[in-house]
């Protein structure tokens, strides 16, 4: 039995208004960005059975609008402080706690704890297949083996979509 895990970054922040880094709202791009993600994951029909959002305010927003178009209710989040400043390690830790309980999961986050983790789960040679900064409101899915804990390169990315992309 493999795992499914979506890997979804939060979109752009804004950052023309002083507040702390956790209560960054999005900005006009990252909505747009956020939305439109929703809209490619609910054409590919891709709802995790469990969902995992990072507190910060830019994810939160992140993931409310991606739920507008998936058939996933807001009250079924996991709002999880843990995620928020996570480091590879920590994300892993996390990850052994909720996969044993679900086929797919989805984790909403930042970097640079996303994107370790996307590079540490899969195989050098996928590298090359997205992109290595795993920019703002960018989606993975990866295929998981049953078998914890996880060691480098033993996921398949099955697919990598950012925003840019869609706009394409």
């Amino acid at each position: 039995m493999t795992h499914q895990l979506f890997l979804l970054r939060h979109a752009k922040s804004d950052w023309t208004q002083n507040l702390k880094d956790h209560d960054r709202p999005l900005n006009n791009r990252g909505r747009k960005a956020a939305i439109d993600m929703g809209c490619y994951l609910q054409q590919q029909q891709l709802c995790p059975d469990q969902l995992y959002c990072s507190t910060a305010e830019r994810a939160k927003q992140t993931i409310l609008a991606v739920l507008q178009n998936l058939d996933y209710p807001e009250s079924q989040v996991h709002w999880d402080a843990r995620i928020y400043g996570a480091t590879l390690y920590e994300l892993l830790s996390l990850l052994s706690e909720w996969l044993p309980h679900s086929n797919s999961i989805m984790m909403v986050g930042h970097n640079p704890g996303m994107e370790e983790l996307l590079d540490f789960l899969v195989p050098t040679e996928q590298i090359d297949e997205y992109d290595h900064r795993f920019s703002t409101a960018s989606f993975a899915q990866i295929q998981l083996p049953d078998k914890m804990p996880y060691r480098r390169g033993c996921g398949q990315l099955l697919r990598y979509v950012s925003p840019r992309e869609l706009a394409d």
